[in-house]
């Protein structure tokens, strides 16, 4: 099969509410996921809780889902991730369009390939809110704690607390942002090992609009981008953090 998961390969233009997966998943093509491989469902209070191995895989690996084309909201995914594959992310390998809203992945992430995040590997024209991600990140290009490259969409309200490791554009929170909205985000990540554009909050700045975002100055190696330096101390998730909390 094309795509692996635990609960289902393929979900179309169904609705999944309250339902979860257990297992290991291992796959040996595209779009792999803890939950679901690929989807275009809006998928509701779900969660995924086994590992997901993909190897000998082109692209999108995720440990709740591979590739997701509509809405996630109250979901989660606890399992790490290990994978040759480009575009994974501990949450969703690639998020196309809609959203993605208070939802969390607590994995590490361990792949040889590129566009490697915590939460998403890739985001394309998706909203991301209130979501966050806490486990370690190791990848080789546009590395992120909180996702690996997005060339457009929207990420706000949402925060990083595990380290990206990487070769290139390795970023505190993005690896690589280069078009899309980033607003009243932070990281708490440490960028280790250094790399070719190594910094706090994005690894590779190419483009886009950023606007009260905000990284730990005493973690992280160097800042890239025009924002000044302030303390995340300052700032105040309370929805975020009690949603950790709970979970």
């Amino acid at each position: 099969r094309k795509e692996s998961s635990a609960a289902s390969d393929v979900y179309k233009r169904q609705l999944i509410n309250d339902s979860y997966a257990m297992g290991r998943v291992e796959g040996l093509a595209n779009r792999i996921g803890g939950f679901v491989g690929w989807s275009d469902a809006n998928i509701n209070r779900s969660f995924s809780l086994g590992d997901v191995h993909g190897n000998g895989v082109n692209r999108y690996v995720g440990g709740f889902g591979g590739y997701i084309t509509q809405n996630i909201i109250d979901s989660y995914s606890t399992g790490h991730i290990y994978t040759d594959a480009d575009q994974a992310g501990g949450f969703i390998g690639l998020k196309s369009g809609s959203q993605i809203l208070r939802s969390y992945s607590t994995g590490n992430i361990v792949s040889t390939g590129d566009s490697i995040g915590g939460f998403v590997g890739e985001n394309e024209n998706s909203l991301v809110q209130e979501s966050y991600a806490s486990g370690n990140v190791i990848g080789v290009n546009n590395v992120g704690s909180f996702m690996g490259l997005m060339p457009s969409g929207t990420i706000q309200d949402s925060f990083a607390t595990g380290d990206a490791t990487g070769t290139t554009d390795i970023g505190g929170f993005i690896g690589e942002l280069s078009g899309g909205i980033l607003n009243n985000n932070y990281t708490l990540a440490s960028i280790i090992g250094g790399g070719t554009n190594s910094n706090a909050f994005i690894g590779n700045l190419v483009g886009g609009t950023l606007t009260d975002n905000f990284w730990n100055s005493d973690k992280t190696i160097e800042v890239n981008g025009s924002e000044g330096v302030a303390s995340v101390a300052t700032v105040s998730y309370t929805h975020l953090r009690a949603h950790e909390t709970d979970s």
